[in-house]
C-alpha cells in the first residue's frame, strides 16, 4: 500500500494491478565488491528469469554515499502475470 500512496496510484486492486510491476524485493548485503557482482553474475544466468533493469550505484554511487546494484528481474512474458522481483546486493564496505 504504501509504495501505491507514494505512487499516486489509486488504492483499488485493477490499478494497484495495473500500476504496481513488482511483487517483492530483496536486499543482500555484501562484504565485498566483488561478491556483490558475483552474486548478480548468478541470479542474471537463471534460464528460467529475464533482467528488466540494472543500476551500478557501486561504480556510480549515489549522491548520499550509498552503493548498492540494483537488478529488477521478470518471469517469462508468456506467464499470466509477469510480476518483477527487485534485488539490491549492497556492499558494506566503502
Amino acid at each position: 500500500m504504501a509504495k501505491a500512496i507514494r505512487l499516486d496510484c489509486p488504492l483499488d486492486i485493477e490499478s494497484i494491478r495495473s500500476r504496481i510491476r513488482d511483487i517483492a524485493g530483496v536486499r543482500i548485503i555484501c562484504s565485498f565488491v566483488t561478491d556483490a557482482y558475483w552474486l548478480a553474475d548468478i541470479i542474471t544466468s537463471q534460464p528460467d528469469v529475464t533482467l528488466v533493469e540494472s543500476k551500478d550505484y557501486i561504480a556510480a554511487p549515489k549522491p548520499n554515499g550509498n552503493r548498492s546494484l540494483y537488478l529488477r528481474r521478470g518471469r517469462p512474458a508468456e506467464e499470466r502475470d509477469p510480476r518483477r522481483v527487485a534485488v539490491t546486493a549492497v556492499t558494506a564496505c566503502a
